[in-house]
């Protein structure tokens, strides 16, 4: 059986994921009040000039969907091409529309492709390591219902951490509370927040200095690594702060020194809503199979 998956853009997945043959990409958009529109990317110059745009901007951009046009081109050309299973995995549906719109679409094709939509309960470092761990199990033949079921799983008990330089952010675009926000700026704290397992951000701890959320980070990732006996996926992101990403992943990985862990960066849809100076950590469990 042939198998596709579908993700959308703030996975910024690695050039051997994206590149892949069975792996397609829809993406999303950032636009500013003033018409100028970035495409979601893990391009270091559309990076760089996106959040330079944003820290001048008085209004943070809003974001969008993959058009629905798009959506329906790409699952009818993964269809023409022979594929009998197709597997999307989107951000979590707090942050965008984009998995109700594949659940909607999938169930208009249920009689030419058996399909299975995810909702990841988060975004980047998730995404990317459920696409690992699907192709994976595709490769090693793993029934469909078995792998749908165990990227459920692991989609269910994976974790972001992440801290951000201030909270107006998530405040202004909905993801936090704007009570928390306010807090945030008044104690200088550098707040310590987390995805959790319904898609949510939450306010973890309130931490005072980038040294002990380092440590916290650290601390966190040992807790989920025993807690996953071992069997863990490990990722960081930032969003143009690799100085900071790199102090966090020196102190995390003086704990984790056997852990293989991949780093990427965080793009314009993403970026909308944390901000400049972001740094997130991913724990994401592997599923048994």
């Amino acid at each position: 059986m042939k198998t596709a998956i579908i993700i959308d853009s703030t996975a910024y997945v690695n050039e051997e994921l994206r590149n892949h043959p069975d792996v397609y990409e829809l993406f999303l958009t950032s636009t500013f009040e003033d018409g100028t529109q970035f495409l979601d990317s893990t391009d270091p110059e559309v990076q760089k000039d996106f959040y330079s745009k944003l820290q001048t901007s008085d209004k943070i951009p809003t974001t969008s969907q993959p058009a629905l046009g798009e959506y329906i081109a790409l699952i009818e050309e993964i269809i023409e091409k022979g594929y009998d299973q197709l597997l999307c995995i989107h951000l979590s549906q707090t942050f965008s529309g984009t998995y109700q719109t594949a659940k909607m679409l999938i169930g208009e094709y249920k009689n030419q492709i058996q399909a299975h939509v995810i909702d990841s309960k988060g975004v980047s470092l998730i995404i990317g390591a459920l696409v690992e761990q699907a192709l994976d199990m595709i490769e090693k033949e793993v029934p469909f219902e078995d792998i749908c079921k165990k990227t459920e799983w692991s989609a269910k008990h994976g974790t972001i951490y992440l801290t951000v330089s201030d909270l107006d952010n998530l405040a202004k675009s909905g993801r936090a509370n704007k009570a928390v926000a306010k807090i945030g700026g008044l104690l200088k704290i550098r707040p310590l927040l987390c995805v959790n397992g319904k898609g949510e951000v939450e306010l973890l701890e309130k931490i005072r200095t980038d040294k002990k959320v380092n440590q916290r980070l650290a601390e966190i990732a040992c807790e989920d690594f025993e807690r996953f006996n071992g069997q863990m996926m490990l990722k960081f992101a930032h969003a143009v702060d690799k100085e900071k990403l790199q102090d966090a992943i020196k102190v995390v990985h003086k704990e984790l020194p056997n852990l293989d862990y991949e780093v990427g960066t965080l793009g314009p849809v993403i970026g909308t809503h944390t901000g400049v100076g972001t740094v997130g950590m991913g724990t994401i469990p592997i599923a048994d199979y």
